[in-house]
């Protein structure tokens, strides 16, 4: 197995022989190549490779879907608990986003903070026994398209034999968390997702992300890597009701955890041995609060999706060359994305530069 250090010095070769032979790398991340197919216009909004621009005003969802993510970084790094880290990161950014007197409502960042502390406390418990050796958190990855001679597959511009105008396309990404498992004895990149709906394992064989950063793992270590969705549902569990009899209730539905029930039975000084069923029952619910699904995403590498992300690759050079920036409207741009007004300014020739100023900065991650 190949370790990071020995990929490093490999990759800095790589670049070196890429820059002797003037070929240019186009890095483009596996995001990237989503928004682009998405809307060409959203995408140079944001993409590093076009204006690379974010809103001032923060998306609670997204931010509180990244928080968690840093606080999982933490945990999984240091091996401590993440709920403190998590809650005085929160809260210095609701300090801030105040400081700043935008015209926010902060109600709904402030709600979202009690709902992190519930979601990352229960996951502590619910990781307390995985047998995971940690590689890597948020895991930044670059890895060249080559054939299977290790040589440079080549993007050619302008019909030119020469190499001016030549590509290399790179698919770039950050990878949540890359372990290896001793209860299964398997390697997995790690996608933690946050919703409040349970993943169905047949939507995620659609998903390529993970299939592009499994399958490159696989190549970077030279030893096969599966995929595991790691979720965490956006509710905040319930605690057990305690019948007139003194007992917890044992219906089946409760949206509530093994860990949670656990703790009411010694709370009220019952006996486990009298709920054995129903602790059974939520400690193997796959449709709880907490839910892990792998899948043999590497295997579903081949030529038919390299050979995509090279036409990717082309169309995203394509599009920059000739400053093409349509836009694909629907009625769900409103809601659904974060540059919505400026696209409406550019639609109808207005200036845009003003709302950039105002509204949006350079983008940090």
């Amino acid at each position: 197995m190949r370790n990071l250090k020995e990929y490093d010095e490999w990759l800095k070769s790589y670049y070196k022989r890429l820059k002797v032979s003037k070929i240019t790398p186009f890095k483009f991340s596996v995001t990237d190549r989503q928004e682009f197919k998405r809307c060409i216009r959203r995408w140079n909004y944001s993409s590093y490779n076009g204006m690379s621009i974010e809103p001032k005003a923060p998306n609670v969802k997204l931010l509180f879907g990244t928080e968690i993510h840093s606080a999982l970084e933490y945990f999984y790094k240091n091996t401590f608990s993440c709920v403190e880290f998590f809650k005085q990161r929160w809260n210095n950014y609701v300090a801030y986003q105040k400081k700043r007197m935008l015209d926010l409502d902060l109600t709904e960042l402030e709600a979202h903070l009690p709902l992190g502390i519930a979601i990352l406390k229960g996951y502590e418990e619910y990781a307390n026994d995985d047998k995971w050796s940690i590689l890597a958190t948020e895991f930044e990855i670059e890895y060249p398209l080559v054939d299977n001679d290790g040589e440079p597959i080549l993007i050619r511009r302008n019909g030119n034999a020469s190499n001016y105008g030549v590509y290399n396309p790179i698919v770039c990404g950050r990878i949540d968390l890359v372990i290896y498992d001793d209860s299964t004895k398997q390697y997995y990149v790690v996608d933690h997702k946050t919703g409040t709906n349970h993943l169905n394992p047949k939507d995620l064989e659609w998903d390529d992300q993970l299939t592009i950063y499994s399958a490159i793992c696989s190549k970077i270590f030279e030893t096969k890597f599966n995929a595991m969705y790691n979720f965490m549902r956006k509710k905040i569990p319930t605690v057990p009701k305690i019948l007139k009899n003194g007992s917890l209730s044992k219906a089946a539905n409760q949206d509530t955890t093994y860990e949670i029930y656990m703790q009411e039975i010694i709370n009220n000084n019952l006996r486990v041995q009298d709920y054995q069923d129903i602790l059974s029952t939520f400690q193997t619910k796959q449709t709880g609060f907490y839910e892990r699904i792998t899948l043999p995403k590497s295997e579903l590498w081949n030529n038919c999706l390299e050979n995509q992300l090279k036409q990717e690759a082309l169309m995203m050079i394509v599009a920059l060359e000739n400053q093409v920036n349509i836009s694909t409207c629907t009625s769900s741009c409103s809601w659904d994305c974060n540059y919505h007004m400026l696209c409406r300014t550019q639609s109808i020739g207005g200036n845009i530069k003003p709302l950039i100023e105002q509204y949006y900065q350079e983008r940090r991650t």
